[in-house]
């Protein structure tokens, strides 16, 4: 049975996103796992983290916000080999090889269609949640955007859940 779930170190991102608005995220979330014992944190638990941090600082944005904080380390090894890539073809080949160690919920496809970059999720191993979505888009598009020093455009999204009332 296929147990959906992220890295602990993509959790970490939440931790220091809420060192970054003033809160206390031990207090609000508690004790941030190890990585070493705990390589993954299950997708439901994550979701509920996300729940209670948008509870606690608002919903608006929540995943873009969070997002402005993501560094390659919190896409751990997959994050490493992205920056070791010869170009941008190559860290996008290895993200989508091995997003399963980042975010092991439904598959990642990247495909090319003209000169856009079209990042998808499915849905065959279910529906994570708006701010699980949210946040990992953020995150893909955000990372992307830091390793190539270029601020690419988002043409277009599109939600399997019900679109951000902020959108």
């Amino acid at each position: 049975m296929h147990i959906n779930r992220v890295s602990t170190t993509y959790v970490t991102l939440l931790y220091e996103f809420l060192a970054r608005e003033g809160r206390d995220a031990v207090a609000l979330l508690g004790p941030l796992p190890d990585e070493r014992a705990h390589p993954y944190t299950r997708v439901d638990d994550w979701r509920a983290m996300l729940e209670t941090v948008a509870a606690e600082v608002g919903s608006n944005a929540l995943g873009l916000r969070v997002a402005r904080g993501i560094t390659p380390r919190h896409f751990g090894i997959v994050g490493y080999l992205c920056l070791a890539s010869a170009n941008l073809g190559e860290a996008l080949a290895h993200t989508e090889r091995y997003a399963s160690l980042v975010y092991d919920v439904n598959p990642l496809q990247l495909l090319m269609e003209g000169d856009r970059l079209v990042i998808r999720w499915g849905t065959e191993n279910g529906k994570p949640g708006q701010l699980v979505d949210e946040t990992g888009v953020a995150a893909m598009v955000q990372l992307a955007r830091d390793m190539t020093g270029t601020d690419w455009p988002v043409n277009r999204l599109c939600f399997v859940n019900a679109p951000p009332e902020d959108i």
